[in-house]
């Protein structure tokens, strides 16, 4: 067999380049530290050889093609083809020709993805190959691993033309990186003369594998495979047997029969199975035969496999030798290989697409076994799936006869089994297409099924590995076409189909294709049997003897008789007797299935034989005995009595039983009491195989929901009789809902209920998999419905980590939900809770490092407010350098921070927050991805004024080097000269700094100035803060957290089905919620986040959802959404909505947008976003992303050249839509480059835009914008968008199309270019998937057809064939398109720049009108808040463009998520004693929600006179401190109310009052 993983030629050539080819010494067994070992036996014990390949060993991939040789790659001296047809090759070989070049000539064959394999220290690695000469000279074969310790190597001079097997087994004491695996010929051919040579020295190269030995894997087994058992009994087979393979995450291992392993036929009749797995053959026809493995942990895996027997023709094909197909016409039948199912089973199956204009005797769709032989038979055949979503469809079909005796026939039968990853990624599918039967016939038509368990059909989960499909029919000739047979259908062994009908005969068992070559499909064993449908004996099974076996007892046999004809079958029951359990006589036969023992049997032994007998012939079946019973002598039997039960019926409580026990002969021995549960709507009470059966005491668990509990006591005497079973009177009802609660006063040796709540959410966590474990090794099942973990309001400071993986996860019927109860409010914080009691006035304080701080402090305010606060822990970590382009790498976390009142406070800094920042006047050092020097503005010396203590540990921040690229350093000392106004950073800089751009200093204590500021004293543990509220209030309510606790809140790794509802997440120092490893069907809904210093939410994954939640106040971004395989274009659907999101940019404030959206099909709509500094939705590498019906504004408020919804340099990015949007108030003052509403950068791709209103969407002409700068859309040489249907308000422009040169004509030569020169952008674009016939058919027929057909391979590779600037030019003149964006029917308001509204370069425009200002914005229901086009608007536009549509547009409405805005009332300034000397703000704060007071912002004004212009003062806060400059002044202050959940209200402005001029 080949392994089903192979790769194309253009890999091996490609390694071919890479490889330097070193000189082999002689064979050694030391090779510096590594070891070559003499052979397997020197493998150190424990250790197992891996079943996976680490290199490709075969070369069918490059059949029936030129490799090409070097001297076209520029290496003349050797040359390497695929060879067909040598003799003893398997399939296909390579053959080695070498060349002179005074050294040395290898072939490197490697497989996997990478040209070169990471080697891990300490493990032995097989390395081998087979070569043969193939000219008359005597080459010296070698093996080789390269850059292995000590380039450990074989040696073998070939002198015959035989093949001979190389192989190296090696164990490096240390890692090596790079490795390469090289198999060829060592011999020095000076001789030849270079660029020439020698085809008597070439050699054959065939079956190159390297494998690796791992640590044997442990006996707890993830599940077992049987693929490698024999599965068809034919004509002289008698026995065979089952190959069970235990899987665990380090590899297979053969399990051997033992106690722990244990085999069952699901018709022994036919073939037997006995404990050792050998399996006999008794009939024709198929059993099913099941294998199951006891970890040693209890828990319990097994597997089926379908085996079938026949007594008479088979029609099959193992693909073992090659005369199946004519491998010179039939080029999708490729090939053959040494490694599949097993290695005795021999070679496999692989199928591609044939070329265009090969001529081929087979069909386009695939390899078909064909051949019937009855009307009931079986048909079987094997796929292999390569356990990815890359080129994985692999699929068998079956169908009935289209012709009997040369006539025409309806098919009735179609059927079709395996992978389509274009539909689901994770279940197989199944297709019945009976389109041909009668209407009236049984499934009728066609039914496409993927087997996801849901609607009744089988839930098959994709797994790696090879998969058996069988067929089973059963009916009669006369019957065809009607329902008097039947048809099964089996996947791994697990009936999948059943349906009655009668097909003519299966004549078809057929290997789909899929993928061009060098991929293919992979299929193996094909067969087509008949068996014995009718007149078969009948058959007994499960013979069970019960009863007391005592003198004067009953005994009673019970067992299950069938008759596979449908005749009526009764069983004779024949009772045998034995003194020694050997030798038997008959005591009596009978038609009755009880006996009983007459006194004076007592030490005698009792069986039953059970034979089973049928009215029509043959009458009778083998007949099958039971164990054997020893008879015991009369004793008197104990009982029990007053038996009752209880305990309350929720899950996690405890039920007890208790008896009264009455001894008969003798005392008391070990009662048997055996727990039952009967579900509800049922009449059948089944033992509760987890309760055991001896003990007093249940806890009631997830199974038992919707259950009634009872207990049977079975009294056992000392000598183990028993007496009778007594039940107990009543029953004890459990809930439906299947659920545990956690509380923060609970004890997590409770058991979960709501009256014994756990105290951690861990072990209700670890309770549910315990729990779905035995349900899962017992073969229970629940009842549908969620599994709740309830936590009970309060505040949970002391949570570990919640992990959640595959085994902590739920199922599709039963997920498992995390939320909170009835409404209750659930604080989950990873900081640490300060008391603010504890807290201080820094003025009182007598320590010595205090009065330090408290002296450098300059602002007379702030010295008498500051307080001082004991965090409990010291040596804090260190600040670090942080920004764009880097994270904070030194670190595993961000650093902690101080949070008051749910929002975060501010490293002091200078100047303060929205203040004018610090220039730059001067670069004296410093390059990209360099420290840098630079001199900056400081006219009054302000910076002087710090004192020189703590100066080590002061950074800066802002746009140094672009306005979207913020940094934030730490200054090195030896460079900063504050006199000097000179500073330096002590690490590098992604960009080198810019005159003009402008920075601010932070981490110094003098500068606690401002409310909200602070310092922390990381090595001795203090914060000192500025309070953010009126310190002279009483009842202060003051809630403090210190982000300290490292790590996330939630990790998911491949975890699925689990939900997340209705908690509040804060303070994190890491983002908060994490899945990753493709996390299937999470749910986030209806949570709040605040606090994260990243992320609130990162999930990779598939059919994942995050609605309704509050995320604000985020270090680096909000959500972070990716899942499905750009590669096959395979969707996520994963979907964003209905979230609040907004002041996600604290830490980083560049490229972190509220959504991150990577991968196919994403989702991100009916969203409120806004406070972001840059981008608020930003594509990395996604395709088919929708964008619709958010509302986006307050956005880009810092930075410019970027927009709020932003993707760039990825022409791959194709798919996108953007529609229904609401974009008002984006951008900012600090003019730039720019700010948009939608910016697609640096040649991306284009977007589909459309019914989106864009109103004040970028810099507004009052603001300073212009039409040569500021745009509501931007194209910076993007290419292929639709803009259509859109409303422009109050903006210089509508579009900007930037250019890249050269543009000639209009067409986009520099474009065309910059996509096919440029490595990095060129490499993103192969590896996208760009240019398959999975992307190709995808884009078909949409805006991006033309676009996915542009950058082919050969038009990259003629441009790369040109040498000149003249001759690429030429190249791209061939192929790049000229106008591609288009613009039409959009409404233009008020839109500075004439016509169409857009500049630069042209565009398709047309239909595009412009409205009067005062019009146009009447159109609206109250435009600048209310922003729905209103009935007479909708009138008025289309008496412009007649089909304009029906926008579904956000109305810009307050969003109800998070709650509702708090308000303000009543605000006055008050002057207060001399001694304060201050003003006092002073209002009213409510809130709808009742929601307490957070950190309103406060900043107040002064002017001349009451009535006059006021200007800010630059100071904010509850008091404002009077210094001389505002005596005789008229002052006031502005208030923005803050709830602590970060919600703000409208801006009120206080009454202005005269400060006294005294």
């Amino acid at each position: 067999m080949k392994n089903a993983i192979r790769r194309p030629i253009l890999l091996l050539l490609a390694f071919l380049l890479t490889v330097a080819w070193v000189p082999i010494s002689a064979a050694s067994v030391q090779t510096e530290k590594g070891v070559v070992l003499n052979d397997l036996t020197d493998v150190p014990q424990g250790q197992v050889l891996s079943s996976e390949l680490l290199v490709n060993p075969s070369f069918e991939e490059y059949s029936f093609s030129l490799v090409d040789n070097w001297q076209k790659r520029g290496e003349p001296h050797a040359s390497l083809t695929v060879e067909k047809n040598v003799a003893g090759a398997n399939g296909n070989c390579l053959k080695f020709v070498p060349g002179g070049n005074n050294g040395w000539n290898y072939v490197g064959v490697i497989g996997k993805d990478r040209n070169e394999m990471n080697l891990e220290a300490n493990t032995v690695y097989v390395f081998s190959a087979r070569f043969k000469r193939a000219g008359t000279g005597t080459p010296e074969a070698a093996i080789c691993m390269r850059n292995a310790e000590g380039t450990p190597n074989k040696r073998l001079v070939l002198t015959d033309d035989n093949w001979t097997t190389l192989q190296l087994i090696y164990r490096g004491s240390a890692a090596a990186t790079q490795c390469q695996f090289i198999a060829g010929i060592a011999e020095p051919q000076p001789q030849i003369g270079y660029g020439n040579s020698d085809p008597n020295l070439a050699v054959y190269i065939d079956d190159v594998s390297v494998k690796k030995y791992v640590n044997a894997p442990s006996s707890t087994f993830q599940k077992i495979d049987l693929s490698e058992s024999k599965t068809l009994y034919g004509q002289g087979d008698s026995t065979g047997s089952i190959i069970v393979k235990g899987i665990t995450e380090s590899g297979k291992i053969t399990i051997e029969p033992s106690s722990n392993l244990t085999y069952t036929s699901s018709d022994p009749r036919i073939l037997s199975v006995d404990s050792t797995g050998t399996v006999t053959k008794n009939s024709t026809g198929l059993a099913v035969i099941t294998a199951s493995y006891t970890n040693p942990d209890g828990s319990k895996v097994s597997a089926s496999i379908a085996v079938g027997s026949t007594n008479t023709n088979t029609i099959s094909q193992n693909f073992n030798n090659d005369t199946f197909y004519n491998p010179d016409v039939d080029f999708q039948v490729l090939g053959v290989s040494n490694i599949g199912r097993a290695p005795e089973i021999g070679k496999v199956l692989k199928i591609s697409k044939k070329p265009i204009g090969c001529l081929s005797t087979l069909p386009p769709w695939g390899f078909d076994l064909g051949g019937f032989l009855s009307t009931s038979q079986i048909c079987e055949g094997w796929f292999y799936d390569n356990g990815t979503n890359v080129n994985a469809n692999a699929a068998l079909y079956f169908q009935s006869n289209s012709q009997n005796g040369g006539q025409a026939i309806p098919v009735t039968g179609r059927y079709q089994i395996g992978i389509d990853t274009s539909q689901d990624t994770a279940h197989y599918y199944f297709i019945s297409n009976a389109g041909e039967r009668n209407a009236s016939c049984t499934g009728a038509g066609t039914i496409y099924t993927p087997m996801n368990g849901s609607n009744g059909v089988a839930k098959m989960e994709r797994s790696k590995g090879w998969h058996q499909v069988t067929v089973v029919t059963l009916g009669k000739d006369a019957d065809w076409f009607t329902d008097n047979g039947k048809v099964t259908i089996y996947f791994d062994g697990q009936q999948i189909f059943t349906e009655n009908y009668v097909n003519p005969p299966i004549g078809c068992v057929r290997g789909n294709s899929y993928y061009d070559l060098p991929v293919g499909s992979y299929y193996d064993d094909f067969n087509i049997y008949e068996y014995s449908a009718f007149n078969r004996p009948p058959v007994v099974s499960n013979v069970v003897l019960s009863g007391c076996p005592m003198e004067t007892n009953t005994l009673t046999v019970n067992c299950d008789i069938s008759d596979i004809d449908g005749d009526e079958a009764t069983p004779l029951y024949t009772w045998e007797e034995s003194v020694d359990g050997l030798q038997w006589s008959v005591k009596e036969d009978s038609t009755s299935n009880t006996i009983t023992i007459p006194v004076g049997y007592a030490g005698k032994y009792i069986r039953a034989k059970v034979t089973p007998r049928s009215q029509q012939a043959p009458h009778e079946g083998t007949p099958m005995y039971s164990d054997k019973i020893l008879i015991q002598e009369y004793r008197t039997l104990p009982s029990a009595s007053d038996l009752s039960l209880n305990g309350t019926g929720l899950i996690g409580e405890t039920l007890s039983a208790s008896y009264t026990y009455t001894a008969g002969s003798l005392p008391e021995g070990d009662t048997k009491i055996i727990w039952e549960r009967k579900r509800n709507g049922s009449n059948q009470w089944v033992q509760i195989p987890s309760a055991g059966s001896s003990s007093g005491t249940y806890t009631l668990g997830l199974a038992d929901a919707n259950c009634s509990i009872r207990v049977v006591v079975t009294p056992v005497d000392v000598s183990g009789l028993e007496g009778p079973s007594v039940i107990t009177p009543t029953s004890i009802t459990v809930g439906a809902d299947m659920c545990y609660f956690v509380a923060t006063d609970g004890n997590d040796q409770n058991g979960g209920s709501i009256n014994h709540p756990f105290k951690n959410w861990i072990k209700a966590r670890d309770v549910i998999a315990e729990q779905m474990k035995i349900i899962s090794q017992y073969g229970e099942e629940l009842q549908p419905g969620p599994i709740n973990v309830y936590l009970r309001g309060g505040v949970y400071g002391y949570l570990w980590k919640l992990s959640l993986n595959a085994n902590y996860s739920g199922t599709e019927n039963n997920p498992i939900v995390y939320s909170n109860y009835q409404d209750e409010k659930v604080r989950i914080t990873n900081g640490r809770i300060l008391d603010y009691s504890t807290a201080s006035k820094l003025e009182n304080s007598s320590n010595a490092t205090d009065l330090e701080i408290y002296n450098r402090i300059q602002d007379p305010l702030a010295k008498k407010r500051i307080m001082r606060i004991n965090l409990g822990v010291t040596n804090l970590d260190a600040l670090h350098d942080y920004g764009f382009g880097s994270m904070f790498n030194s670190s595993p976390n961000y650093p902690v921070e101080l949070f008051i009142n749910g929002m975060a406070q501010e490293l002091a800094r200078w100047p303060n927050k929205d203040e004018q920042l610090i220039e730059i006047t001067e670069v004296t050092a410093g390059a990209d991805g360099q420290p840098f020097t630079i001199k900056y503005k400081d006219d009054n010396a302000y910076t002087q004024k710090w004192s020189s203590y703590g100066r080590d540990n002061i950074f800066i921040g802002g746009s140094l080097g672009n306005d979207w690229a913020k940094v934030y350093h730490k200054l090195d000392l030896a460079k900063t000269n504050f006199a000097g106004k000179t500073i330096g950073s002590t690490g590098n800089t992604p960009y080198k700094p810019a005159v003009g751009k402008k920075f601010y200093f932070y981490n110094i204590p003098e500068e606690i100035d401002q409310p909200g500021e602070y310092y922390i004293d990381r090595v001795n543990g203090v914060a000192y803060f500025y309070p953010p509220f009126d310190v002279t209030a009483t009842n202060q309510n003051v809630e403090m957290t210190l982000s300290y606790n490292p790590g996330n809140i939630i990790d998911m790794a491949g975890a699925h089905d689990i939900e997340i509802n209705g908690f509040d997440f804060d303070t994190s120092r890491r983002s908060m919620i994490v899945g990753y490893n493709t996390v299937k069907n999470i749910k986030i809904q209806d949570c709040n986040f605040s606090g994260g210093a990243a992320k609130a939410i990162e999930l990779e994954g598939t059919n994942c959802l995050i609605s309704g939640c509050h995320i604000r106040d985020m270090g680096s971004g909000g959500i972070s959404i990716n899942g499905g395989d750009r590669k096959t274009l395979t969707p996520a659907n994963n979907i964003v909505e209905f979230n609040k999101i907004h002041n996600f940019n604290r830490h980083y404030r560049s490229s972190t947008p509220g959504i991150s959206v990577s991968g196919v099909k994403q989702t991100i709509k009916d969203n409120v976003i806004f406070d972001g500094t840059g981008t608020m939705i930003q594509l990395f590498g996604a395709n088919d992303t929708l964008i619709e019906k958010n509302e986006i504004y307050n956005a880009v408020t810092e930075e410019s050249d970027i927009g709020a919804i932003y993707m760039g340099r990825k022409v791959h990015e194709l798919g996108t839509v953007i529609r229904h949007n609401l974009f008002h108030d984006i951008g900012n003052t600090n003019g730039g480059w720019g700010q948009q509403s939608i910016f697609l950068d640096d040649g991306s791709a284009g977007a589909h835009i459309y019914n989106n209103i864009f109103a004040k969407a970028t810099r507004t002409p009052s603001q300073g914008g212009t039409p040569s700068d500021d745009h509501a859309i931007k194209f910076n040489s993007a290419q292929y968008s639709l803009v259509e249907n859109n409303i422009f308000v109050d903006a210089p422009s509508t579009i900007s199309m930037l250019k890249r040169d050269p543009v000639e004509n209009n067409q986009q030569i520099g474009w065309w270019l910059y996509h096919n020169s440029d490595n990095n952008v060129w490499e993103a674009l192969e590896n996208s998937g760009w240019g398959s016939q999975a992307w190709l058919a995808h884009y078909a027929g949409t805006q991006w057809d033309a676009l996915s057909k542009s950058f082919t391979t050969n038009q990259h590779n003629e441009l790369m064939g040109k040498t000149t600037d003249s001759q690429k030019k030429a190249v791209a003149k061939k192929y790049a398109p000229y106008i591609t964006n288009t613009m039409k029917n959009n409404v233009l308001i008020n839109v500075t720049e004439g016509g169409d509204g857009n500049v630069n370069q042209p565009i398709n425009a047309s239909g595009n009108v412009r409205i009067d200002e005062t019009d146009g914005k009447h159109c609206f229901v109250n435009y600048g808040s209310i922003y729905q086009i209103s009935s007479w608007g909708y009138s008025h536009i289309r008496s412009f463009i007649p089909d304009f549509p029906t926008l579904n547009t956000p109305s810009g409405a307050e969003s109800t998520v998070g709650g509702t805005k708090p308000n303000i009332t009543g605000a006055v300034a008050q002057l207060t004693s001399a001694m304060e000397n201050t003003v006092k703000a002073s209002y009213s704060y409510t809130d709808p929600d009742n929601d307490p007071e957070g950190c309103s912002e406060i900043v107040w004004y002064q002017s001349d006179n009451a009535n006059g212009n006021f200007i800010e003062i630059g100071k904010k806060g509850h008091e404002l401190w009077i210094d001389e400059s505002l005596k005789g002044k008229y002052v006031r202050f502005e208030v923005k109310p803050y709830d602590r959940t970060g919600l703000y209200g409208n801006v009120v402005t206080s009454p202005s009052i005269l400060i006294p001029n005294v």
